[in-house]
């Protein structure tokens, strides 16, 4: 797989860095020219003259070189570059996709912080925009605390889930971990049930439950995929995958993405930016038409 590991070169860049140092020294056949780190400094700040503008930029490559050398050594990263842009989100997944690779982006939150803000502008366009496989890194995600096992694609019979399956495929492989299919069971309309007797509001949650479990069931069977482990949980969708995750000390979590636009998260959560926000594990979101993308 090929990555690139975005740094603002500060600690919540570090995650990232050594995210990307890890895959570098655990995945078989990895190259130093599968891994890239890139910087983006905002053109505001960017002189605009270019007798000044180019030194301005080689200085800020000097420092994102020693940087990065003083966070992860010298030989992880084939390519190392800073960019000058208006919109660092777009520049950055626009990069990934032209290189072909996963775009790393660190999360503002530690692990266990309790901050309110979780995800920094950058990563939160970034996951709307979705131009390629995005991950989300905590801050201070370490390689000797990485989760020992395996990855978990949170997936429901829809055609999102069958990319993120193929991506958390390979990154297992990267990995070196297991594959596990998570599904969470839907919830049925409280609201409603509220004015069933009580009899009736377990029958009709037994039988959703029983439809969901068969739907799955049949989703598995129909892509020819029963070779690989899964788990069906139920609870609210963000709790049950972070709790199986925890469970189980995943190294990450993937999931599908939606597309919703930014009205459409007003009323309805994404399952990718929440999971990004609150899990200890890295987080890899993945739209629909990302199947050919980030290939070895």
């Amino acid at each position: 797989m090929k990555w690139l590991a975005a740094t603002n070169l500060l600690a919540d860049s570090q995650g990232t860095l050594e995210l990307a140092s890890w895959f570098r020294s655990h995945s078989p056949g990895a190259e130093s020219a599968d891994f890239a780190v890139m910087a983006v400094a905002a053109d505001a700040f960017v002189p605009s003259i270019p007798s000044e503008r180019e030194p301005y930029v080689a200085k800020l490559t000097a420092v994102l070189n020693e940087n990065v050398v003083a966070a992860v050594g010298s030989d992880v990263f084939g390519h190392l570059e800073v960019r000058v842009a208006g919109a660092p989100s777009a520049t950055l997944s626009d990069a990934a996709d032209e290189m072909g690779s996963t775009l790393l982006l660190g999360r503002r939150a530690t692990k266990h912080s309790h901050s309110f803000v979780r995800l920094g502008a950058v990563a939160r366009r970034a996951i709307r925009r979705l131009a390629g496989p995005l991950m989300i890194v905590p801050a201070d995600w370490q390689g000797e605390t990485a989760g020992s096992g395996p990855v978990v694609v949170a997936v429901d019979p829809s055609k999102p889930s069958l990319t993120a399956l193929e991506f958390g495929g390979r990154l297992a492989k990267a990995a070196g971990r297991e594959l596990l299919l998570a599904h969470v069971l839907p919830g049925i309309e409280e609201l409603g049930v509220a004015y069933l007797p009580a009899a009736r509001s377990v029958v009709l949650r037994r039988d959703q439950a029983q439809a969901a479990i068969d739907a799955f069931h049949g989703f598995v069977r129909e892509h020819d995929l029963g070779d690989i482990p899964t788990r069906v949980v139920s609870g609210p969708t963000i709790d049950a995958v972070l709790e199986l995750a925890s469970e189980i000390d995943a190294f990450a979590i993937a999931c599908g993405s939606r597309g919703l636009s930014l009205s459409e998260r007003i009323v309805s959560a994404s399952v990718g930016s929440e999971l990004a926000a609150l899990a200890t594990v890295p987080v890899a979101i993945i739209p629909p038409d990302s199947a050919q993308r980030g290939r070895d």
